[in-house]
């Protein structure tokens, strides 16, 4: 059969170099009349043996009388099938089927492409997907087990060393007693390598619900249970925001980098600083003290696990809090690095993403509203509608909540008019909070 379209040479070479597979079949007979180069291609015959042949004894799997087009007159658009080829073998394809009226011939334009490597690699990342959760699975269980098995004999080895301690206390010479301490210090030591590492695991493992964090707060309540010592400031030098995160990994983070400083400091009138600025699309936190600093080349060193830069003896450290701190922080798509100066002090930055979606402020602002319960002499106007803004929700709630909470506290009008609007002003919306209160000295 010669197909109207094959006089047509060009339309002919055009699809001939497609890198799809396209045949047309017959749709009364089923019997496959044109196939193009990658067609054949992915069916591995030539064309004198692919033309004339019926589509569901050769290429397809359907049986007669159950094609889905003709048959069931089902649609089929970028669907996942299966064509046969020569030799048997099932191909995995998207596929589409077209049906047309070509010179009075309705026909079946049948385009598909091979998936077959992506398929295997399908199922290889399925397999690695796999291989990887067990290989999770067994770090727990293993980490758990170890942990268990390692703190029966350690809990026994301090049990005896404390009777030996209480009872026999009398019985040991200075350096008995030195040794005894030594080994009773030992055994915690080991106690604490075993919940860090325990804890490590635990990080990215395990996920709790984000949510809403005032980091004053939060910050305040970890100052006040590290309780640092008289000569010790900690203070907090800018507004900390408020932030979606998960509320036990950012107190893990700053309650580790806030408790170093104060356990590494060395000077007479120890200063802790905690600020926070915004970086482009981040929040930028930084911890710095007056302590003793960090080398330079050792500023990879310290975010390694079990590694520290005293001896265990001299400061009591397991060398995995800043390794949790890292993987914390990068789990969530942030990072973490050092600036210092030996002698001078350290500083911790890290940087988590500022959440930000569109907004439309007509919705919370009216919210807002509702949740301040102004007095029935205040009324809260509404001057304009407000355009949709793309930014961090919790902050723009809180920029309103603090303006319209101050118009309505400071009110001394016996009718007291707050107008909340906004105009366009070149690029930039300029919103606006006008009350008729006593207003302010410039």
């Amino acid at each position: 059969m010669i197909i109207a379209f094959e006089k047509e040479e060009h339309l002919k070479n055009f699809i001939d170099t497609l890198q799809i597979g396209i045949l047309i079949i017959d749709a009364e007979t089923h019997t496959i009349v044109y196939a193009n180069p990658m067609a054949l291609s992915i069916i591995r015959a030539p064309e004198d043996k692919v033309l004339g042949q019926i589509c569901h004894k050769f290429v397809c799997p359907s049986e007669k009388g159950k094609c889905p087009v003709t048959d069931f007159n089902l649609p089929v658009v970028n669907a996942e099938r299966v064509l046969l080829n020569v030799r048997g073998e099932r191909i995995p394809i998207i596929k589409s089927v077209k049906s047309m009226t070509i010179e009075g011939k309705r026909l079946l334009i049948e385009s598909f492409v091979d998936i077959s490597d992506r398929k295997r690699m399908e199922n290889f990342n399925a397999q690695l997907i796999h291989e990887l959760e067990n290989a999770n699975n067994e770090l727990k269980d293993f980490a758990y087990i170890t942990s268990h098995d390692l703190k029966a004999p350690l809990r026994a080895i301090g049990s005896l060393s404390q009777w030996l301690y209480t009872d026999y206390n009398d019985k040991f010479d200075e350096e008995g007693k030195v040794q005894l301490d030594l080994l009773v210090n030992r055994v915690n030591r080991m106690q604490n390598l075993i919940e860090g590492i325990l804890e490590y695991s635990r990080v990215g493992r395990t996920r709790e619900e984000n949510e809403t964090i005032n980091l004053n707060m939060l910050i305040q309540e970890i100052i006040d249970s590290l309780s640092p010592p008289q000569n010790i400031s900690v203070v907090i030098d800018t507004p900390l925001p408020t932030i979606y995160f998960d509320k036990t990994r950012i107190r893990q983070v700053f309650a580790n980098l806030i408790g170093n400083a104060i356990k590494y400091m060395d000077k007479p009138q120890g200063e802790i600083h905690i600020g926070c600025m915004q970086d482009e699309n981040n929040w930028k936190f930084s911890v710095k003290d007056n302590g003793q600093g960090i080398d330079k080349k050792y500023y990879d060193r310290v975010f390694q696990i079990f590694q520290t830069l005293h001896a265990r003896d001299e400061v009591e450290s397991t060398g995995i809090g800043l390794t949790i701190v890292k993987k914390i922080i990068e789990m969530y798509g942030g990072k973490i690095w050092i600036e210092s100066e030996l002698g001078t002090g350290s500083t911790f930055y890290f940087t988590i993403h500022e959440e930000k979606e569109t907004i439309d402020p007509n919705m919370f602002i009216r919210e807002i509203i509702d949740s301040l319960s102004p007095p029935s002499h205040i009324s809260i106007v509404l001057d304009t509608s407000f355009p949709m803004v793309h930014s961090d929700k919790i902050r723009i709630r809180q920029v309103f909540s603090h303006l319209i909470g101050n118009a309505i506290k400071y009110m001394d009008k016996p009718q007291g008019e707050i107008h909340i609007g906004c105009i366009q002003n070149g690029n930039n919306w300029k919103f606006f909070v006008n009350d008729n209160g006593p207003g302010m000295d410039e």
